[in-house]
């Protein structure tokens, strides 16, 4: 008896431990396999250079030093979440107000306006001017704002808690959050017409043959914040052929918005309506 007590003792024992470390043995396998299935729907990761280089390629060599006094563009932004249409959320227009050159050195006055969307039609309500000093040949620049000068109350929508990830004049890439890493980059190439406001006018504006020759890119940007994953997906028009404030056309993020209890899918657009080139 001792020994069938023993033998049955060692069953149940191994028993127990096999319903134990079975199950937990598959859960740890599952478990690698869903974190290398979450890696990997990231897809293919680059650097945030190569994306700069994207950058730098389809600016096509143009840099600040490239524009001209009287150099004009008017951005549109939009916002849309779920199924709603995009609605107007806001309007910026930039313009090289002055430009001298000191030896090596030009010395620039960027006028930005911005206008009160909820009046119609929009007025200026906020200006200010950008003093940028830029080398000859483009290799690098450096700006300052000077004191606002401001014709009312700024208003306009509040975006700030939007997180719509900025690029500068010179398209660096801004990362944010904890953990930045980034993925699925694609550039191509395309020629279009150039937006309604500029095509209409006398001779296309001055846009030869009434099209621009576009570099498309799109990359994905996963970001960590408090250990919360939010991946956004951006999409880029480059056009070398408009004067370097419109230089780019377009720029889409798109992402998850979390509310209070779910995530809608949300955009954010800012576009190139109208632009001019100086003299």
């Amino acid at each position: 008896m001792k020994t069938l007590n023993i033998r049955l003792v060692g069953f149940s024992v191994l028993h127990i431990l096999g319903a134990i470390c079975i199950p937990l043995l598959i859960f740890l396998l599952t478990s690698c396999i869903h974190k290398e299935e979450e890696k990997a729907d990231d897809g293919p990761e680059v650097s945030a250079n190569d994306i700069q280089s994207a950058f730098d390629k389809a600016a096509n060599k143009k840099t600040l030093a490239n524009s001209k006094k009287g150099d004009w563009v008017l951005i549109e932004s939009t916002q849309q979440i779920f199924t709603e249409p995009p609605q107007f959320s806001g309007l910026l227009s930039k313009q090289i107000y002055s430009m001298t050159q000191n030896s090596n050195i030009y010395d620039l006055e960027i006028l930005k306006r911005v206008y009160d969307i909820s009046q119609s039609p929009p007025v200026v309500s906020n200006e200010s001017i950008e003093k940028c000093q830029v080398y000859t040949d483009g290799s690098d620049h450096s700006c300052r704002y000077s004191p606002m000068r401001v014709s009312q109350k700024a208003a306009g929508p509040d975006l700030s808690k939007a997180n719509y990830s900025q690029f500068s004049s010179t398209h660096q890439l801004q990362p944010r959050g904890n953990s930045t890493s980034y993925h699925n980059l694609i550039v191509s190439q395309s020629a279009i017409r150039p937006p309604k406001l500029v095509s209409d006018k006398a001779s296309c504006g001055g846009v030869p043959n009434c099209l621009l020759n576009i570099t498309t890119i799109q990359f994905d940007e996963t970001t960590y914040v408090d250990g919360e994953r939010t991946r956004y997906r951006h999409e880029m028009d480059f056009s070398g052929d408009a004067p370097f404030l419109a230089i780019v056309l377009r720029h889409c993020i798109k992402w998850n918005y979390k509310t209070e209890n779910r995530y809608l899918p949300a955009e954010l657009c800012d576009r190139a309506v109208n632009f001019e080139y100086g003299l």
